[in-house]
């Protein structure tokens, strides 16, 4: 049998949704993000209840402190954060 879950984007609540048709939604947004280079919580699940997020950040520090209040709640939470040059070290 295949997961459904009730998912809320923008406002509006569609219920049994697909977990393929989340897990895609997270995907469009993630590469959003990726070409904006932006820090982004994209999307929180908690048991059947899932929610497409719009929330960015200036830095992976505030990200990091919301993403803490979200999983103290029981969320797990799907997020973007940008791929630049890798620093080293000399």
């Amino acid at each position: 049998m295949v997961r459904t879950l009730t998912l809320v984007v923008n406002g509006n609540t569609y219920s049994n949704v697909e977990e393929k048709l989340f897990k895609n939604c997270i995907n469009l947004a993630k590469k959003k993000y990726k070409q904006e280079g932006k820090y982004a919580i994209v999307a929180v699940q908690k048991d059947d209840f899932a929610e497409m997020k719009d929330e960015t950040f200036l830095d992976n520090k505030a990200m990091s402190k919301k993403i803490m209040e979200y999983n103290k709640n029981g969320f797990l939470v799907f997020v973007q954060r940008p791929i630049g040059p890798k620093k080293y070290r000399k």
